[in-house]
């Protein structure tokens, strides 16, 4: 078996083809990519999960509906996992168990499901997932009743037992309910109100008063008709603003570009910074359903690309300020 690596990119525009060209450098062959995206959909989708010979599939937002690959076992993810329902169909993707693995002894690798996330601050959508699973585990066993067969003095008999309750020692044969004898019961009786009722004079308009010599088992006075939907007027407590305060941007920013000026130092650390070719990280591994964390360090390379992308992309996002003055 082949197990499947998810790659997850963001939404720009060349995401795909650097993901594609970061595969190929560590080693995967281009013909063992697959690509879908809703710009350029994959028919043979399905046929991905099976085809052996494909070991990556792309993907930006989420893998169609229906997309069943039990040999998926890795996600890795560029963008973040906040939304809990994503963060289950996540889940739900890396831990199903492919049929030649069920039944049989297998490495300790493949007993996981793997999540590699590019901002550790945005896995709140795969830890609420854990936690939905589990509580799917435990109250659905609260709250369903299990069947219990029962065998007391040499006899059998089949209870339906909640949650939390004993089994009854003495079977309990079930009695319908008895009904009501209506030539011996004692007091009025109110007839139900079946039959055909007006809409109008029953529901819109105030019921009418009772006629003389008729009477009814039980009225209910109405003190005030609700008005109309639009028409209720609602008044405005006392100390609210009726009026509140617009902040306008200057258009001279002449004066916020000197602050930011004073802000940046080009100085002999921050020189050296920018000559590094590794940087040490903090690796954090959290096992979701448990919440046991471990930590490592590792060193990971610098990309002089990515760094001047995400510089240029900074310099052009608040759009208040002129990115050449900057």
């Amino acid at each position: 078996m082949v197990p499947l690596l998810l790659v997850q990119v963001d939404s720009s525009e060349k995401s795909v083809a650097k993901a594609k060209k970061d595969l190929m450098s560590f080693g995967i062959r281009e013909e063992a990519i697959a690509v879908y995206t809703s710009k350029e959909p994959d028919d043979e989708l399905l046929a991905v999960a099976r085809d052996e010979s494909r070991e990556v599939l792309i993907f930006k937002m989420a893998v169609a509906l229906g997309f069943d690959a039990p040999r998926a076992f890795t996600l890795v993810s560029m963008r973040g996992a906040k939304d809990r329902d994503f963060g289950v169909q996540i889940v739900g993707r890396i831990l199903r168990v492919d049929r030649r693995l069920q039944g049989r002894q297998v490495s300790e690798l493949l007993k996981y499901g793997y999540v590699f996330l590019a901002d550790a601050e945005k896995q709140t959508g795969l830890t609420g997932a854990a936690d939905k699973i589990n509580a799917i585990q435990t109250e659905m066993s609260a709250i369903s009743p299990f069947t219990m067969l029962v065998k007391i003095g040499g006899q059998t008999s089949v209870q339906v037992v909640e949650n939390g309750r004993q089994p009854s020692l003495l079977a309990i044969p079930w009695e319908p309910l008895a009904l009501l004898d209506l030539k011996t019961a004692e007091g009025p009786l109110v007839s139900p109100q079946t039959g055909q009722r007006s809409l109008f004079d029953d529901f819109i308009l105030p019921p009418p008063a009772n006629k003389p010599g008729r009477s009814t088992p039980c009225s209910v006075p109405i003190t005030s008709l609700p008005q109309s939907p639009g028409q209720q007027q609602y008044l405005l407590r006392d100390g609210i603003p009726r009026v509140f305060k617009t902040e306008r941007r200057n258009l001279d920013t002449s004066d916020l570009l000197h602050c930011v000026e004073k802000l940046i130092k080009l100085d002999g650390n921050v020189l050296t910074a920018g000559l590094r070719r590794a940087v040490t990280i903090k690796r954090k591994e959290e096992e979701i359903f448990t919440h046991d964390v471990t930590y490592s360090d590792l060193q990971a390379g610098l990309s002089d690309t990515d760094i001047a992308i995400r510089g240029q992309r900074l310099m052009f996002e608040p759009d208040y300020l002129d990115p050449r003055q900057l």
